[in-house]
């Protein structure tokens, strides 16, 4: 079952949001738990035994970079992503940032704690209207920015990042910073800066100019898989060493030679795809072993 509606951010504006939710995944929480005989002086009295429930699989969020969207962003990458997950009985979201997309708000206005605040209204609904108690959260380019930033050791088992950009500052965002950009936006007198085509407001540059994630790597414990291509010309490959020397928990990184920004290489994808595959396994074992509560 796949699903889009507008979900609600502020009282004005929404966010577009993809649901999938796999066949086998409508069952688990109809699934009754495993009853178990207690000891009783008049009768035979059962109650639910929870640790015998089986583990309903977690939901994967997806983070699209900026500018982009769900749809369109690194050949349709989500779409397929979406497809891969649901054959794997994953349920998975993808949506847009307002300014972004099919979401409300205006381009200009995004920033980093507003797309914060639209995955804070995600991450709730799919927790009290969904029923999902574990999440993975993917980001490609700066999504897996917002990814990191909107970290939950309570509910987020694990991170997905594609190409992740993690110093704005040093991927192809550098040429806002140029003497010539900084001469033309002074003359134009608006409140935002064109940049390959779209309008970039003055809170995200000043995102881009000062973010620094090094203590909220340091705080991360959660394992991480990053994908990344040598020959990226968006974000370098030293954003990979970045996260490798500062994020906390177990890390598992794969760098295909001579990969492009987006990895559009089909054999490059198909093996993408497996070691997400296998990370999500290897995720789903970890939260099979908990004990349960």
């Amino acid at each position: 079952m796949i699903k889009s509606f507008d979900l609600p951010v502020t009282a004005d504006e929404t966010v577009r949001v993809v649901y999938q939710q796999p066949d086998s995944d409508k069952t688990e929480p109809t699934v009754k738990p495993a009853r178990t005989k207690v000891k009783s002086r008049h009768e035979d009295l059962y109650e639910d035994d929870l640790s015998l429930t089986p583990p309903r699989k977690p939901v994967i969020i997806m983070m699209h970079g900026f500018p982009g969207g769900h749809k369109g962003g690194c050949d349709d990458l989500f779409g397929e992503l979406e497809y891969r997950f649901e054959g794997l009985g994953y349920p998975s979201i993808r949506f847009d940032f307002r300014g972004c997309g099919e979401s409300s708000g205006r381009e200009e206005d995004f920033c980093i704690e507003s797309a914060l605040a639209d995955l804070n209204a995600v991450i709730l609904w799919a927790q009290h209207d969904a029923g999902h108690r574990s999440i993975v959260l993917l980001g490609e380019s700066c999504g897996a920015t917002i990814a990191l930033l909107g970290n939950r050791p309570d509910a987020i088992m694990g991170n997905i990042l594609l190409w992740p950009a993690l110093k704005l500052k040093e991927t192809s965002f550098k040429d806002l910073f140029t003497q010539e950009s900084r001469i033309e936006s002074i003359t134009r007198d608006q409140p935002y800066t064109m940049f390959e085509g779209h309008k970039m407001g003055s809170h995200f540059i000043n995102d881009i100019y000062t973010l620094d994630l090094t203590t909220t790597l340091e705080n991360i414990t959660a394992p991480t898989l990053i994908q990344h291509g040598t020959a990226d010309d968006e974000v370098s490959l030293e954003q990979v060493h970045y996260a490798r020397d500062h994020l906390a928990g177990l890390i598992d990184i794969g760098i295909f030679e001579g990969g492009g920004h987006g990895l559009r290489d089909a054999n490059m994808r198909q093996y993408m795809f497996m070691n997400i595959r296998h990370f999500l396994e290897r995720l789903f074992k970890k939260l099979d072993l908990q004990p349960k509560n």
